[in-house]
């Protein structure tokens, strides 16, 4: 058992440390990213952002000038937004519009990076328009970073170019605004998507320039104006995208602020952390399914999977941390599966034995174990022998083999030294006598030591097929000898003989 107990032990600890190696060299990023995209969409209720406000520019805007952008930058200033934020930079827009964005000291632009053609890599940015070129104005890059198979849901916060470090929008945004209330991660961070497109409040441009802006939306917040579909890196596959459905890329820069400004950002857990997590989730696996049936097993294994999607969907939506899902799951089937095999293969030989060890009692009932091979076939003999005679003592000798003398089979209330024929030859006197004779023979009282002076003793050769078996002695009173009509010792043994073969 305790062979068992360190086995299972030590299946559980390489199951672990071998899944967790298998995550190391990047084995889970797929399984893991589906389930963060699922988990990212499953929201129970949406509540809006408070500190992000996105406003979508249509198509027609891209070739507007300052009668629309200088406008809609004033009105927006008057409605007091902690920051403003363009996603691009106007190209029409003159060096008036850009004084006015720099005096405000708290508008920011992205400006847009021009990727290769090949690996997509980064090798310059666009050029400004012609109205900032004398004009220093705040902007970031407006890049999306790298993805995982396809699916975007991290975003740097610097861009290497040409050996020079470039802030990313988002950085620069929680620079200006925030200053020292916002920490700014040094790496790319995990963005956030729980709630879905309804936790971002969207405001068309349109309803802007008609003058339809309402103040309060805008106080306090961080407006994003957004291309709905710039020429570059227009659309970007995130985990609420289903299908072949995709994200403007203005959307998925105003979740990248929010996530920073509302300090949302998802903390993966790194992995040091994930081996303690396999292990220990190992370890409790194996103490309890040691105490549990196959079937009680399968459907503990069955919960504790539904337990670690409800506990990873906790994790992601109120604790903002992405467990190693993919790895936990793994682990709890690997376990399952060879923790449950072994269990029902034990299982199994112990009701093949139980089955076998009844069978053999039901055969035995219906086929009674022959005299020869029964475990004890003298012990029911001597005792219905001494049942039916009532004897004071009985026993039984055999032939020691390849020698002359006997040696004791069963006795009852006596011993092989009671006998006082110490040699026990059975080549001497009294037992050649009875072989010669071939029937039981009275022997004197000294042949057993004297208990009682008138006891009755004798001894009977047993002798099959000429060959000598043994011999058989006993002690009987008197009386008893005489109450028994016809005492015939030969009829007796046959009898006695039949009647245990048949039992």
């Amino acid at each position: 058992m305790r062979e068992h107990n360190y086995s299972a032990i030590l299946t559980g600890v390489f199951i672990a440390l071998g899944v967790w190696v298998f995550g190391l060299f990047g084995g889970f990023i797929l399984p893991n990213g589906w389930a963060y995209d699922y988990l990212s969409r499953a929201s129970i209720s949406v509540e809006a952002s408070s500190s992000v406000l996105l406003i979508e520019a249509s198509p027609k805007y891209r070739l507007a000038g300052d009668d629309i952008w200088l406008p809609v930058l004033k009105d927006l200033l008057k409605s007091k937004p902690r920051e403003l934020v363009f996603t691009f930079l106007p190209d029409r827009a003159s060096a008036e519009f850009y004084r006015l964005a720099r005096k405000s000291k708290r508008t920011v632009f992205g400006r847009p990076v021009i990727r290769s053609g090949g690996n997509g890599e980064i090798i310059d940015l666009q050029a400004l328009p012609a109205g900032l070129t004398k004009l220093k104005v705040p902007y970031g890059l407006v890049t999306s970073g790298s993805s995982q198979f396809g699916v975007y849901r991290e975003q740097p916060t610097t861009a290497l170019i040409e050996g020079k470090r470039w802030s990313t929008l988002e950085r620069v945004v929680l620079k200006l605004g925030y200053r020292k209330s916002r920490s700014v991660p040094d790496h790319a961070f995990r963005i956030n998507f729980t709630g879905g497109e309804d936790r971002l409040p969207k405001l068309s441009l349109d309803r802007v320039v008609d003058g339809g802006l309402i103040s309060e939306l805008v106080a306090g917040r961080v407006v994003v104006i957004g291309e709905l579909n710039p020429p570059q890196n227009a659309w970007l596959y995130t985990p609420l995208s289903r299908g072949n459905s995709m994200m403007p890329a203005a959307h998925y820069h105003a979740f990248a602020l929010d996530t920073l400004i509302s300090n949302r950002v998802i903390e993966i857990v790194n992995q040091p952390a994930t081996l303690v997590i396999l292990v220990l989730i190992a370890g409790l696996l194996i103490f309890f399914y040691q105490w549990m049936s196959v079937r009680m097993s399968v459907w503990a294994t069955i919960s504790a999977l539904a337990f670690y999607f409800l506990g990873t969907w906790f994790f992601l939506h109120i604790l903002e941390i992405w467990l190693p899902l993919a790895q936990i799951l793994t682990v709890q089937c690997l376990l399952a599966f060879i923790v449950i095999r072994q269990r029902a293969i034990r299982e199994e030989q112990v009701m093949r034995k139980m089955l076998l060890d009844l069978s053999g009692k039901l055969k035995d009932k219906a086929f009674p174990t022959s005299f020869y091979r029964a475990p004890d076939p003298w012990g029911p003999i001597i005792t219905m022998v001494n049942q039916i005679l009532n004897l004071n003592r009985v026993i039984f000798l055999e032939r020691v083999e390849g020698d002359h003398r006997l040696r004791e089979i069963r006795a009852l209330n006596c011993s092989v030294d009671d006998i006082d024929e110490r040699r026990r030859d059975y080549e001497r006197t009294p037992y050649s006598t009875a072989i010669s004779e071939d029937r039981p023979i009275q022997v004197p009282r000294n042949y057993l030591k004297a208990v009682d002076e008138t006891e009755f003793q004798f001894l009977a050769p047993l002798i099959y097929a000429g060959d000598v078996l043994g011999f058989w002695a006993f002690g009987i009173d008197p009386e008893k000898f005489q109450a028994i009509p016809e005492f015939n010792i030969l009829s007796l043994l046959q009898n006695t003989r039949l009647s245990s073969e048949r039992k």
